[in-house]
C-alpha cells in the first residue's frame, strides 16, 4: 500500500506531462498538379508521397499534421514568374474546404525559384525539376514543400550562413527562428488569416525577426498585412482594411510594401500628393517594384505631369514586359501626344496580356474608334460588355456595322 502512495506522484506527474503535449493539430490542403506536372509517370505517388514525408516531419517537430484534402489538375498556361503563377493561382483556384491550396508545376525552370507562398496566406506555388545552380541537381520535392508551408505559417528566410530548410537545407533541418515562428504561430487560423491576429501575437513574431533574416527582403507580416487591409478595403470594408495598412507601416516604417499600400489608400481618397510622396517613398525603397511605379504613373496623370507619369509607365514596362497596367498607362499618354498608332498597339498588347480586363477592352474599343477602325472597335467593346464593364448606349450605337468602317 504505501508503494502505491510512493508511485502516486509519479504516476499523476507523468499524466500531467502528458496532458501538456499539445494536440495533433490537421491541416488540409488541396493539391493543384498543372499540366506540366501531370505529364510525368507516377506523379500522383510522387505527389501523395512528399505530403507524406512532410506531414511527418511537422508532425515530429510542430504537432502539425499535412492531410489530403483532394486534388485538383489545373491548366496555369504559360510560365511567368513565380509570384506571377502565384498570383494567377489565387485567382483562378477556390480553396473548397481545405486550409491552404498548393500547386505543383514541373519543368518551368525560372533562375534561383523553387516555389512561391506570401507568408501568412493560403496559397502556394511549387516548381520541380529545376537545378538549383548551374550544374546542380533539382531540390527534392519534399524540401520545397517544407519550405513553402513554413512560409504559409509566417516563417522568413533567415540570415545567410544559417542551416535551415529556410536557405535550401534539408525538409527536415530547420533553424532555431523557423521552429519558434511555426511554434508560435501553430494555431493560425487560415480562414481568418493575419487580419486576426492579436498585437500579442504580432509584437513576438516581430521580435524574433528583429533578430536577424535575410536584407533584401519585404518584412512579411507588414507586407501580408497591408496586402490584406487592401483587399478588405476593396470587399467594402473601409474601417478594417485603412487600420489595417496602418498598422502595416507601425510595423514597420522602412518596408516598401506597406508604404505601397499606403499609397494605393491615398490615392483611392484623392489624397493624391500625398499618395505621390509614399509611392515614390516605396519604390525608392525596392527598385524591383513594379505596380506601385504604375499606380504613381496613373496619380501622376491625374495631376496633369504627363511626362513624369511616361517616365514611370516606361520603367514599369522595362522591369515587367507583360505588366499590361504600365502599357495602358503608356497608351494613354501616346494617344494624348497624338502618337495614335503607337498607343493603340500599347494597348492592344495590355489586352492580350489581360485578356479579361473589361476596362482595357473599352479602352482599346476606343482608341479604335479615334483610329476609324470601327469594326475592331465593336469587336473590342462586345468583349468589355461581356467581361461584365458598362459600355455606354450611344458609343455601341455609333459601332453598329452601318457606320463606316476601314
Amino acid at each position: 500500500m504505501r508503494l502505491a502512495w510512493l508511485l502516486l506522484p509519479v504516476m499523476l506527474g507523468g499524466c500531467a506531462s502528458l496532458a501538456a503535449q499539445p494536440d495533433l493539430r490537421t491541416i488540409t490542403l488541396r493539391l493543384v498538379p498543372d499540366e506540366t506536372y501531370q505529364t510525368q509517370d507516377g506523379w500522383e505517388t510522387v505527389l501523395r508521397t512528399a505530403v507524406t514525408t512532410v506531414s511527418d516531419i511537422y508532425a515530429k517537430h510542430f504537432q502539425i499534421r499535412l492531410a489530403i484534402h483532394d486534388i485538383v489538375p489545373w491548366s496555369a498556361g504559360e510560365t511567368a514568374p513565380a509570384r506571377e503563377m502565384l498570383k494567377r493561382l489565387k485567382a483562378r483556384m477556390g480553396l473548397g474546404e481545405a486550409d491552404v491550396v498548393i500547386a505543383f508545376s514541373h519543368g518551368r525552370c525560372l533562375p534561383l525559384q523553387h516555389g512561391a507562398a506570401l507568408p501568412f496566406d493560403q496559397f502556394a506555388f511549387i516548381l520541380t525539376g529545376c537545378p538549383a545552380a548551374e550544374g546542380s541537381r533539382s531540390p527534392p520535392t519534399a524540401v520545397i514543400l517544407s519550405h513553402e508551408v513554413a512560409h504559409l505559417f509566417g516563417a522568413f528566410h533567415p540570415a545567410p550562413g544559417v542551416q535551415s530548410v529556410m536557405r535550401g537545407g534539408p525538409a527536415d533541418r530547420f533553424d532555431d527562428q523557423t521552429i519558434r515562428v511555426i511554434r508560435l504561430m501553430r494555431g493560425f487560423d487560415f480562414r481568418q488569416g493575419v487580419l486576426g491576429m492579436n498585437e500579442p501575437t504580432r509584437r513576438a513574431w516581430s521580435a524574433i525577426y528583429a533578430e536577424g533574416h535575410a536584407s533584401g527582403e519585404a518584412n512579411p507580416l507588414a507586407a501580408k498585412t497591408a496586402i490584406a487591409g487592401w483587399e478588405a478595403l476593396l470587399a467594402g470594408k473601409r474601417v478594417d482594411g485603412e487600420q489595417a495598412i496602418r498598422t502595416a507601416v507601425e510595423l514597420a516604417p522602412a518596408d516598401a510594401i506597406a508604404r505601397a499600400h499606403l499609397g494605393f489608400l491615398y490615392a483611392a481618397q484623392d489624397r493624391l500628393e500625398a499618395a505621390v510622396q509614399e509611392l515614390r517613398s516605396a519604390t525608392a525603397l525596392d527598385l524591383r517594384l513594379v505596380e506601385p511605379r504604375s499606380v504613381l504613373g496613373f496619380v501622376l496623370l491625374r495631376l496633369g505631369k504627363d511626362d513624369e507619369a511616361y517616365s514611370e509607365f516606361r520603367e514599369a514596362r522595362r522591369m515587367d514586359p507583360r505588366f499590361a497596367p504600365a502599357r495602358v498607362g503608356l497608351a494613354t499618354i501616346l494617344a494624348r501626344r497624338e502618337l495614335l498608332a503607337d498607343a493603340i498597339r500599347e494597348m492592344y498588347e495590355a489586352a492580350r496580356l489581360d485578356p479579361r480586363n473589361g476596362d482595357t477592352q473599352l479602352r482599346l474599343a476606343r482608341l479604335l474608334y479615334q483610329g476609324g477602325y470601327h469594326a475592331e472597335a465593336l469587336q473590342a467593346a462586345r468583349r468589355a460588355r461581356s467581361l461584365g464593364r458598362a459600355v455606354p448606349a450611344d458609343f455601341l450605337r455609333g459601332l453598329e456595322p452601318s457606320a463606316p468602317t476601314r
